[in-house]
């Protein structure tokens, strides 16, 4: 009987399984199993550092007084504030509010610009540097007896990057919380 090298035994074995494991092909990926239960809900982390406000680019006036007047008796009462911020770049992507206090300063009752009431308008118009109310009555802020009453404000915001808000921005008092204004 003719004996078996056992080292040729081994490289034929070898050869064997080199040419099989060459010739498998990975089949399809099958489809997803279910998904597995929740696990348990790990520890609260540690509270963060309270960040910056994110109004350092907002700018905003005070109250501001305001004259209007008008040409003549058939002419629109016209105000202007000057809003030196107020530039072609804020104009063409940003965002530019007006509100007026239409009551005393001591009980504001304020209302985003335009206005109309059914009988009254002040609807307003900008441009670089100024802001230009047109009104259908004198809305000049006046002084009497009760106090100051009828004072405008600004805010400029500008554009830096397209993003979603859920503000209403013709709610002043939800306005002012946001951008965290002081009065």
């Amino acid at each position: 009987m003719k004996r078996i090298n056992p080292l040729m035994t081994l490289c034929f074995v070898m050869v064997f399984l080199l040419m099989a494991a060459a010739s498998c092909k990975k089949g399809d990926t099958g489809p997803a199993g279910p998904a597995g239960p929740a696990g348990p809900t790990g520890a609260t982390g540690a509270t963060g550092a309270k960040g910056d406000t994110g109004t350092a680019n907002v700018i905003y006036s005070p109250w501001l007084d305001v004259a209007f007047t008008r040409a003549d008796t058939s002419s629109p009462y016209i105000g202007t504030i000057a809003a030196p911020k107020l530039d072609a770049n804020m104009l063409a992507k940003g965002e530019i509010k007006v509100y007026a206090n239409l009551n005393y300063v001591s009980a504001p009752i304020v209302y985003p610009l335009p206005y109309f009431d059914g009988a009254y308008i002040i609807n307003v118009a900008f441009q670089v540097g100024t802001i230009t109310m047109v009104s259908n009555d004198n809305f000049s802020t006046g002084t009497d007896a009760t106090g100051k009453y009828q004072q405008y404000r600004y805010i400029l915001i500008p554009g830096g990057k397209a993003a979603r808000s859920s503000i209403n921005w013709n709610d002043y008092a939800e306005v002012k919380k946001y951008l965290n204004l002081k009065d």
